[in-house]
């Protein structure tokens, strides 16, 4: 056999073989509907804690995210999806927000029209009251004191304050208003004691209920 006759391959001989890709790993299943059940859930939480003014609106802002935060934690956690951790959280999340709402409604829908229930809250939450200057009529000896109401709040709102006037004579109620008052806006009314003649210095004006109309 001569050195320049080609050999056939040798059968003993192994072909390299290109080893395969490497596959990305894939995400969990149910992984984008848990991540979308967290972030509803934790808004729902959170929202209602946080010092903004959000009115009426306050009790139901954890069901406008939680409702659907829900449906997407469960979906994301069932079936095949089943013990996806990012959906079980957010569908705890979603359900604690939930029942907040449910607690809070429950405390308004459970007292309706009870006198001066939401007069700590708005004080906090919408106005703030101011007490002035006194005047007294010279004609009447009636007493006079200036009351500035101020919307602090996002919405066009009318108010009624209540006082608990004391003087002298006693005590009686008198009543300042607010009326389509918007956001950053404030109007300036008058408190009357009941009794003329009193001495200014003996006039007091004390806020005993809040009312939003």
């Amino acid at each position: 056999m001569t050195s320049g006759t080609p050999q056939p391959p040798d059968e003993n001989e192994s072909t390299p073989v290109a080893a395969p890709a490497p596959v990305p790993p894939r995400a969990a299943p149910g992984t984008g509907l848990g991540a979308v059940a967290v972030v509803l859930g934790g808004l729902g939480c959170l929202l209602p804690l946080t010092p903004f003014a959000f009115s009426d609106a306050r009790d139901w802002i954890p069901l406008v995210f939680a409702v659907p935060g829900i449906v997407f934690g469960l979906y994301g956690c069932t079936s095949r999806n089943r013990g996806n951790m990012l959906a079980i959280v957010g569908a705890i999340l979603c359900t604690i927000a939930i029942g907040l709402s449910t607690v809070a409604l429950t405390k308004f829908w459970g007292n309706p029209g009870a006198p001066g229930d939401d007069t700590e809250e708005l004080l906090r939450d919408e106005i703030d009251v101011h007490l002035g200057e006194l005047q007294q009529n010279p004609a009447t000896g009636i007493v006079s004191m200036s009351v500035t109401i101020y919307n602090k709040g996002s919405d066009f709102a009318s108010y009624v304050v209540t006082f608990d006037v004391n003087d002298d004579e006693g005590a009686c109620e008198a009543q300042a208003y607010a009326e389509d008052l918007m956001p950053g806006a404030s109007v300036r009314d008058m408190v009357h004691t009941c009794n003329p003649g009193l001495d200014p210095e003996e006039f007091n004006a004390q806020i005993t209920k809040v009312e939003r109309r």
